[in-house]
């Protein structure tokens, strides 16, 4: 059991489709958990999708932000 329950703060969750540290299901489930998150899949990008896809990156979480 993930300890969410009390987290009420809007979440980015950023996750690419090649990761190989963390499934997918693992995202799925925070999701599930946490009650005001967002998950934005990367494809074709890795772990550090933040180096991969800066862009993209930088304006997903500008978005979220705002």
């Amino acid at each position: 059991m993930l300890l969410t329950k009390n987290i009420k703060t809007p979440t980015l969750i950023v996750w690419g489709d090649k990761e190989s540290l963390f499934p997918r299901s693992e995202q799925d489930r925070l999701v599930s958990e946490l009650r005001h998150s967002t998950l934005k899949v990367y494809p074709d990008t890795g772990h550090a999708l933040h180096w991969e896809r800066p862009e993209r990156f930088a304006k997903d979480l500008q978005e979220f932000i705002n």
